[in-house]
């Protein structure tokens, strides 16, 4: 039978922390700099009772991926009567903490955190370096796992967070449910047999494998697409100080909207703010894929005539409905009239030089030229305007 080295105990403690059982006192010494500097980064007015090592450091159990996890043990209930609020913030401030101060030792990573005294300890090894003797002190024998048993747990966790689509939707919430299961397979193992579960030992599979900081990162970068706004992707949900439901046009005060602020009083529609691509379906006409509801690309007798849905202000008119319109209010914002640049000469207020010095440049398309030129305020602004008005004006002569 094959089993894992891995997961095998060894025979001595992690000689870059100890030697012959006895934990290196210029390390102990430095550690305790370290947390004493992660209680200032806290800001809470608390009474540290022990500065603990703890994990596959403080055991027979280490590899050359083991962290040296120091837990600075606090009371909650010293800053505030809610545990639940208080393991939430320390949670987040071992987060910045240990992402700001990437801190190592031998290649080792050092991983703070403020633990609550009441909490029950599930590691077979703990090491106060403040009073430098254990609390907890760990047994030497040998214990192996079979490698089937720890990947027929953690197998299926690896093929659910590999399949895991960065663009759909509901990422957000397949992550969460992830996330909670993980946690509870391996608070089960915990409580169950202790380190040496096969629980426990699976998710430090995952975390090895990197299948957890990948977990991570997707969460992470969901979490900032979603809630970053530009003036190019974000449905216009809200008007002034209101919010209109885009399903039954009824709108309410955002101070009126209460904990669920985008979701509709009236008709109970989710309004929350969305990309544009993930509420305007990708087809050139509003629906992806089909265009037989919406005039289809030819207008043939099988396709209605009229455009039901498609971009610009009025889209059931023609392509070009409006144009004048919108040269008019291009002369206003930039003083040039389109005439000026219809031979490709250079007149009026123009000058060499000019598109250059404010920023601004000719590359591109006319329809994402005038995109900048409306998300740009400015000389900038009416530099796209004139750069956008040019190239439209030599495709007409042609």
């Amino acid at each position: 039978m094959k089993y894992i080295k891995e997961y095998q105990t060894q025979s001595e403690l992690n000689p870059k922390l100890w030697t012959n059982e006895v934990f290196n006192d210029k390390l102990r010494l430095q550690l305790l700099k370290i947390a004493q500097a992660f209680l200032k980064f806290l800001d809470i007015k608390v009474k540290v009772k022990d500065v603990t090592l703890t994990g596959s450091n403080a055991n027979y159990n280490w590899t050359k991926n083991s962290d040296i996890d120091l837990h600075l043990i606090i009371n909650y209930n010293d800053i505030d009567e809610n545990d639940t609020l208080v393991r939430d913030l320390m949670q987040a401030k071992k987060s910045i903490w240990n992402n700001t101060y990437p801190l190592k030792y031998k290649d080792m990573n050092i991983e703070l955190y403020a633990q609550d005294e009441n909490e029950p300890h599930t590691s077979t090894g703990v090491y106060s370096l403040l009073k430098n003797n254990w609390i907890k002190k760990p047994k030497s024998d040998i214990v192996t796992v079979d490698d089937m048993d720890i990947d027929k747990k953690a197998n299926p966790y690896k093929f659910e967070i590999d399949k895991l689509d960065p663009y759909e939707d509901s990422l957000l919430d397949k992550i969460k449910n992830l996330k909670d299961k993980l946690k509870k397979l391996r608070k089960t193992g915990l409580e169950r047999e202790g380190e040496y579960s096969v629980e426990n030992l699976a998710f430090k599979s995952l975390c090895n494998s990197g299948h957890l900081e990948k977990l991570s990162d997707l969460q992470n970068d969901a979490m900032l697409t979603q809630l970053t706004p530009t003036a190019e992707n974000v449905l216009e949900a809200i008007v002034a100080d209101k919010i209109e439901c885009d399903k039954c046009n009824w709108s309410w005060k955002i101070a009126d909207g209460g904990n669920d602020l985008f979701m509709c009083h009236k008709c109970g529609h989710d309004n929350t703010l969305r990309m544009k691509n993930e509420q305007w379906p990708s087809g050139p006409f509003g629906k992806e894929h089909d265009y037989s509801d919406y005039g289809g690309p030819f207008g043939d007798r099988k396709h209605k005539t009229d455009f039901k849905k498609g971009p610009g202000r009025t889209p059931t008119k023609s392509i070009g409905y409006g144009r004048g319109e919108e040269e008019k209010e291009d002369e206003k914002i930039t003083g040039y009239k389109l005439e000026n640049f219809a031979d490709g000469k250079v007149k009026g207020k123009s000058r060499p030089g000019r598109v250059k010095k404010s920023g601004a440049s000719c590359k591109g398309s006319v329809t994402s030229l005038r995109r900048k030129a409306k998300k740009y305020g400015g000389e900038k602004g009416k530099m796209y305007h004139w750069c956008a008005n040019m190239k439209s004006s030599r495709k007409k002569k042609k």
